[in-house]
């Protein structure tokens, strides 16, 4: 999925984050924690755990059973409401190694590899166990692996507070497609960085989701947040909805922040989404803000398709400094500190998209579309009215490759 000799922008993000020993530590503290908690009894409501005959899950404590069989096939029979117990995340994102690709591809003996399908019905009313060093939080702390899936499931009522790195409030990490999960409620996510109020990082595609949450990054120099998922890379996003809410990163420094995701990372595209009555704050020194997504693009090969997607009613509010303020997107990924590994700007293609109703407060470049442009990145058959600072937006454009950046950094 990811060139090789080049690392991905969720490792550099955690890697900066971190640091590369932290990156070693994390990975034994997690691995040491999982390999560590007892085995609970197997007690389903019925089923054996295949592909043809799912283990049922008809209350909590079968829900937190998946832990001891984390490459099993399960189905929920009933509504689980917990009643606002705090509980741990069922399985872990433990790396494979250290270095290289895998220090960003999990291990799926530690994550889970099955397959859930909800049945259409509601886990709700749960706090989300976590500390600030937490390398992948949620409901399910990974899911990941060649079969793995999580489909049809609703959550309501969800906490995260003080995530770490990669925290939502279902999935803290996400390596396999997962479809019509639907967050409602109140929900509040918190972490330092790629942070979602449904998924916090994404590598695998995204379809028929929707969510609402107030997500909160609270980490300066922290990359990726967004009410569905703080970051998508490598996937693609089709029909999801975010529509209520609000994104803060008030500390300096913070990029990739978006109303539905962080960004579209060397996603081949993203369709027919939409961002509606949403608050996105951004502190100073902020860049690749959006009101649908952060930044975009990809680095080689045919540009990310951003089509037939909408924005309404949501505000942008940004640090007076800040840049690349967009209402579907701030820009293409690219920052001087990881211009090693990209050292050209990535490329999107947005089209038939929409805007109305948006607000932009502060920032140097805002773009009704697109914040900034590099000259591989277009904007076609897009409407759209914005006000930025007061003053009706004419430009659905905010500014080109010959208006220099600042290093915010």
């Amino acid at each position: 999925m990811f060139r090789k000799k080049q690392l991905s922008i969720m490792l550099m993000s955690m890697m900066l984050a971190a640091g590369s020993t932290g990156m070693a530590a994390i990975a034994a503290d997690v691995t040491e924690a999982q390999t560590g908690k007892e085995t609970a009894v197997q007690v389903f409501a019925g089923g054996s755990g295949t592909k043809e005959d799912p283990w049922q899950i008809a209350d909590a404590d079968q829900l937190l059973a998946i832990e001891t069989q984390l490459d099993g096939y399960y189905v929920l029979t009933a509504d689980i409401d917990f009643d606002g117990k705090t509980i741990q995340p069922i399985g872990a994102m433990v790396p494979l190694g250290t270095e290289g690709e895998d220090a960003e591809t999990p291990n799926p003996d530690y994550a889970f590899s099955g397959v859930l399908d909800g049945g259409g019905y509601t886990i709700s009313n749960y706090d989300i166990d976590a500390s600030d060093d937490t390398y992948g939080a949620g409901l399910f702390a990974c899911v990941t692996g060649e079969n793995a899936t999580i489909t049809n499931l609703n959550v309501e009522n969800v906490t995260l507070s003080n995530g770490g790195q990669l925290a939502g409030g279902l999935i803290g990490y996400q390596d396999a497609p997962v479809s019509k999960l639907n967050m409602s409620g109140t929900n509040k996510v918190s972490g330092e960085g790629l942070v979602g109020g449904l998924i916090g990082g994404s590598k695998a595609d995204i379809t028929d989701c929707s969510a609402v949450a107030d997500v909160v990054m609270d980490a300066e120099n922290a990359q990726g947040a967004g009410i569905l998922v703080g970051g998508d890379e490598g996937g693609n996003m089709e029909n999801c909805t975010v529509s209520g809410g609000s994104v803060t990163a008030e500390k300096k420094g913070a990029f990739s922040v978006g109303g539905l995701t962080g960004c579209f990372q060397e996603s081949a595209y993203a369709k027919n989404c939409s961002v509606s009555d949403v608050t996105v704050t951004v502190g100073e020194n902020a860049m690749m803000i959006g009101a649908l997504s952060g930044h975009a693009g990809t680095a080689e090969g045919d540009p990310t398709q951003i089509e037939n997607c909408s924005v309404k009613d949501v505000k942008v509010i940004v640090g007076e400094n800040s840049e690349r303020i967009g209402g579907i997107s701030g820009s293409g990924f690219y920052v001087s500190a990881y211009a090693e590994y990209y050292p050209e700007p990535c490329a999107m293609a947005i089209k038939d998209c929409t805007v109305s109703g948006l607000t932009i407060t502060g920032g140097k470049q805002a773009g009704s579309v697109l914040g900034y442009a590099y000259n591989n990145s277009t904007v076609e058959n897009c409407k759209a009215e914005a006000v930025w600072n007061d003053a009706v937006l004419e430009d659905q454009i905010g500014a080109d490759a010959s208006v220099p950046l600042t290093d915010l950094f």
